[in-house]
């Protein structure tokens, strides 16, 4: 099992590189950054960022000390790693953030709210989008899960709880402003489509 410890460095390494290239074309297509850390300043706008920072320390920090064989707290082992899953889950879930991002194209942008005055693209349902209202933060949640069998520890777990929790709250945020900007015609798409999967999380 020892030469799969370097697997979870590399591809976070790889995972930052193809997201930062899309980033940056992104930024030469249209002008903007299609992520804000910040939105009105505020103190919960501070919070989400400084939540953010540490996410990707606490991840940059699980894979160095994977790789090397370093001690770190809530490192206790909850299972044996799952090397060859773990990177078929994570690359599934990479996948879908991907093919996602491809169909927002100009639309994409995270997280999306009235202030950002982003470019009208209507509301998109095509691609992934016919099976999950939020397929970027359903990848997110897949690729998490693939990194904890990875890397299974408590952090891991802890991770993917609280990343689950936060897509949670963020997606139905941004419903409350799909809603009053869409109207019936995103009510009639999310009757149909569910929140993160098929079927569970659909508007009644």
């Amino acid at each position: 099992m020892t030469s799969w410890r370097f697997v979870p460095l590399a591809m976070l390494a790889i995972y930052a590189a193809v997201m930062g290239g899309i980033i940056l074309q992104y930024r030469r297509r249209h002008g903007r950054s299609p992520i804000r850390l910040s939105g009105s300043g505020g103190a919960m706008d501070r919070i989400k960022e400084a939540a953010l920072i540490l996410f990707g320390v606490l991840l940059v920090w699980q894979a160095v000390a994977a790789a090397f064989g370093l001690y770190i707290p809530l490192g206790n082992r909850l299972f044996d790693p799952l090397p060859a899953l773990g990177t078929i889950v994570t690359f599934a879930g990479a996948s879908l953030i991907l093919s996602a991002i491809a169909t927002m194209g100009a639309s994409w942008e995270i997280p999306i709210s009235p202030e950002q005055n982003s470019p009208a693209a209507g509301l998109i349902t095509s691609g992934p989008f016919r099976f999950s209202r939020n397929p970027i933060y359903l990848g997110g949640i897949v690729t998490l899960v693939g990194w904890m069998l990875l890397i299974p520890a408590l952090l891991s777990f802890i991770i993917v709880i609280a990343a689950i929790l936060n897509l949670r709250h963020q997606a139905l945020e941004e419903e409350e402003y799909l809603i009053r900007t869409y109207g019936p015609q995103y009510e009639a798409w999310a009757r149909e489509v569910g929140r993160f999967v098929p079927w569970f999380g659909r508007l009644a």
